[in-house]
């Protein structure tokens, strides 16, 4: 690290110099990277989240930033206190726009049937089962965007599905990352609430976005659907998804930018008692 900015040195390469201000997410992908305990510190007190991987080259874990907003108290006194009703209420409103957002996706790949049934489910979401109504509009969702994919399996891998998990991590540290700066507890959710996950609260915000890394899964895999595993060039695809440009509160913004929107409104609504939740909306750009 030298004058704020990361410094990245390769073998016998001239050192390259990212300041620290243009980072949002450091991804640490080779497991021959070191890196200096000052400059994890440093990261941490920019609010920059850090992406660790696996022998996999997947992601394995994130190490955010804690306790950056001074108002930290007073924010996560008022999301202990939201009611459950608030929260069902929330949470409702969080899978109506991400089953529009996944119907917008089907009919962007000409799929108008499933769109539209997509549609109607998401019109039954304040009205019926939730839980049954979002489990049959994500199998519906999968099937027919990406047939036969293989999600969980310790025999088969399906490269689409490192490829969705990737994207989905990259989309869930900048989150956390976003949640920190809030002064919000990542550990409570609206609906998520494992002991085990210490970032719930990013899991629940995370659902409306998962489509945009759906679209360039879909886009790198149209054309070679028997591509055994995702190279660089697809991991630098995903991880640009937070430059990407999304429509939420009627603007256009960075994908990145319009998270900080969402997790803003969300603590707003805390604060306040009334759903302000403001979420991407895809096709309205």
């Amino acid at each position: 690290m030298a004058n704020n900015s990361l410094v990245v040195k390769k073998e016998s390469k001239e050192p390259i110099l990212l300041p620290l201000i243009d980072i949002d997410i450091v991804v640490i992908e080779n497991q021959q990277i070191s890196i200096t305990s000052a400059l994890l510190g440093r990261l941490a007190s920019q609010n920059i989240a850090v992406v660790v991987c696996d022998n996999y080259y997947q992601p394995s874990g994130i190490i955010n930033p804690i306790g950056t907003n001074i108002r930290h108290g007073q924010f996560a006194k008022a999301q202990l206190q939201f009611s459950q009703k608030k929260k069902d209420e929330l949470w409702q409103a969080i899978l109506h726009q991400k089953i529009f957002n996944q119907s917008f996706v089907l009919a962007t790949y000409n799929h108008k049937k499933e769109s539209q049934e997509l549609i109607e489910i998401a019109n039954r979401i304040y009205h019926g089962d939730t839980v049954a109504l979002e489990g049959y509009a994500a199998s519906l969702y999968f099937k027919t965007l990406f047939p036969n994919l293989i999600r969980k399996s310790n025999t088969e891998i399906d490269a689409r599905n490192d490829a969705l998990n990737y994207g989905y991590a990259i989309l869930r540290a900048a989150i956390l990352r976003y949640i920190a700066a809030s002064g919000l507890l990542p550990v409570v959710g609206i609906w998520h609430s494992s002991n085990l996950n210490s970032g719930n609260l990013a899991d629940d915000i995370i659902e409306p976005f998962r489509p945009l890394v759906d679209i360039i899964v879909q886009n790198i895999f149209h054309t070679k659907p028997d591509q055994p595993t995702i190279y660089k060039k697809e991991k630098l695809e995903l991880l640009a998804i937070l430059q990407s440009k999304i429509s939420i509160d009627s603007k256009t913004h960075t994908t990145s930018d319009a998270i900080g929107i969402c997790v803003d409104s969300l603590r707003k609504s805390f604060l306040s008692g009334e759903n302000m939740l403001k979420q991407p909306i895809l096709g309205d750009l």
